[in-house]
């Protein structure tokens, strides 16, 4: 049992220092979509026409910006987050209604992997290229997104580790920590 648990914990430091990683690429990709625009509004206000290809780039970057992002953002728990109907249950109902949930967005994200890796690899032995006078290839987005799903994947099923010990650890008493109200001085007091 030792065994698995450091198995598990090494993992989840890999998988945390895969997302910062990508999230570290997002974000330089974000300084070079800011470089790009600047770049073509100077020449267009210049009046020698916007800088050759911008627009095509701009999009191939955003892809990566995005998809590279996403898993270190849900890590960190700074991802969009609406527990509107699980605060409301009682403690063991919710956490087990988010189980649930985050099993059925693996599933989900495991099937989007899938396909979106199919297509990444047709386009990267294809050697596809952006349409038009300036030609980029398009597979480092094409790989950009099933890499940021499997990881964001990897993310949800570290959730699910986690929720099941929360599970089997929370007692039927014990408040869940959303459902505070503001004078117990929880999450809830914003």
């Amino acid at each position: 049992m030792r065994l698995l648990a450091t198995l598990l914990t090494s993992a989840q430091q890999h998988v945390r220092a895969l997302a910062h990683a990508m999230a570290v690429i997002a974000g330089l990709s974000l300084f070079a979509l800011m470089f790009l625009t600047l770049a073509d509004v100077f020449m267009r206000y210049s009046g020698r026409g916007g800088a050759p290809g911008a627009v095509a780039l701009v999009i191939l970057v955003m892809v990566i910006a995005t998809y590279l992002g996403i898993p270190d953002a849900e890590l960190h728990s700074v991802h969009v987050r609406t527990p509107i109907a699980t605060s409301r249950m009682p403690p063991r109902m919710g956490a087990a209604s988010r189980l649930v949930g985050t099993s059925l967005v693996v599933l989900a994200l495991g099937f989007m992997t899938y396909v979106t890796g199919k297509r990444a690899a047709k386009t990267f032995l294809a050697r596809e290229v952006t349409a038009g006078l300036e030609r980029y290839p398009t597979w480092p987005s094409r790989v950009a997104i099933p890499v940021g799903f499997l990881v964001l994947t990897l993310v949800f099923m570290m959730q699910i580790h986690a929720d099941i010990r929360e599970l089997r650890r929370r007692s039927v008493d014990k408040p869940d920590s959303w459902t505070l109200k503001k004078s117990e001085g929880g999450p809830a007091d914003g």
